[in-house]
């Protein structure tokens, strides 16, 4: 995928370490930033007109009210209820952890 970003390192020679320690701050201050909710809807809108296939999973299809994020590498949609669920369905808590 072309938004991740590659930092080239080696251990051996300790190259590349400050460049890695640079990105790290840079992916923590994105990892930390807010999207409003009007924005995300226009967004989520123009991706689901110009790319249609990004918003069907396990043939079910997103509506433009739903939001799509990822946590720890696992899909999560919040649902109707304002409630966040996994692409299993299963809930996350109020601590962040997904209920079995």
């Amino acid at each position: 995928a072309k938004h991740i970003p590659i930092v080239p390192i080696s251990a051996l020679h300790g190259e590349g370490l400050g460049n890695l320690l640079k990105m790290v701050t840079l992916l923590q201050k994105e990892n930390q930033k807010r999207i409003g909710t009007t924005e995300l809807n226009r967004v989520l809108s123009q991706e689901q007109i110009q790319k249609p296939e990004l918003f069907t999973l396990n043939s079910a299809l997103f509506t433009l009210n739903s939001a799509l994020f990822t946590l720890n590498s696992e899909l999560f949609t919040l649902n109707s209820e304002g409630r966040v669920q996994n692409s299993e369905g299963r809930v996350q808590n109020s601590e962040g952890r997904v209920q079995a």
